[in-house]
């Protein structure tokens, strides 16, 4: 398989099994006769894609999302947990220990690619420029200050006052969604939502539209009824503001990423 050079993307970090993970990484790399980039995370831009065959993020999840948020659609990606004691590394495709198989793997076209689905968001119409691998969250920009908005779905509408919303892909059910309660499967070409900790009182009470599935081309609208709420993809820290009365609408986008599996 022709890959050209690899992208190598990390996470500073002082722990010892995380620099022994990237260099081992690198050496499997050398090993098989490939030029090789090593970037730090904070100093990821798009250009450093550019002559990348493929991207090898090293780390845990976040290092793998943050990854994926900037590789150009179709180029593949190899996740390798750098610390499997420390990371769950649901999205990772490898350790550093089974790396080099499943490099080899790739290298000979035997590896698998999972196809991994994303959401796009857009508020009052304009599409953000962040789209979500695992989720969108939206709510307020504090966490311990009340998320006011109203759902609608189809001809169904509710007002809530929760911890926020998130909208969820197959794969992003297991990561902060079910956290919050989400622990069903999505049917391929859907995707899910959830809401953080349900406000009951005399006002607020008897919730129905708490969570569920949400079916090819259809879309999840939010009305934001605050004035300092935020939409952000993938907690990976950009926050997109919301005021009162901006509408939300999230649905599938036509990108993937190209998830390398053994």
């Amino acid at each position: 398989m022709e890959t050209g050079r690899a992208l190598v993307l990390y996470t500073a970090s002082s722990s010892k099994k995380d620099k022994e993970a990237l260099t081992s990484v690198l050496a499997a790399l050398r090993s098989q006769k490939m030029a090789a980039r090593a970037v730090e995370r904070r100093k990821l831009s798009a250009s450093h894609f550019r002559g990348a065959g493929v991207c090898v993020a090293v780390g845990g999840d976040g290092t793998f999302l943050y990854a994926a948020h900037f590789i150009p659609q179709g180029k593949p990606v190899i996740g390798v947990n750098s610390d499997p004691k420390r990371k769950e590394g649901y999205l990772l495709a490898a350790t550093a220990k089974t790396f080099p198989t499943v490099l080899k793997k790739f290298l000979e076209g035997k590896a698998g690619i999972r196809e991994l689905p994303t959401l796009e968001c857009a508020v009052n119409g304009k599409r953000l420029p962040a789209f979500a691998v695992n989720e969108f969250y939206a709510g307020a920009l504090k966490s311990y200050r009340t998320s006011r908005y109203e759902i609608v779905l189809g001809n169904r509408k509710e007002v809530h006052r929760s911890s926020g919303i998130i909208a969820a892909t197959p794969q992003g059910v297991n990561a902060w969604a079910r956290s919050a309660g989400m622990s069903i499967h999505i049917p391929a070409g859907s995707f899910a939502y959830v809401v953080r900790e349900p406000y009951e009182n005399k006002v607020f009470s008897d919730y129905r539209l708490k969570k569920g599935i949400i079916r090819k081309g259809q879309r999840l609208a939010i009305i934001s009824k605050m004035k300092d709420g935020v939409v952000v993809a993938d907690s990976l820290g950009e926050e997109f503001p919301l005021k009162f009365n901006d509408v939300v609408r999230v649905g599938l986008s036509g990108r993937t990423v190209r998830s390398v599996v053994p």
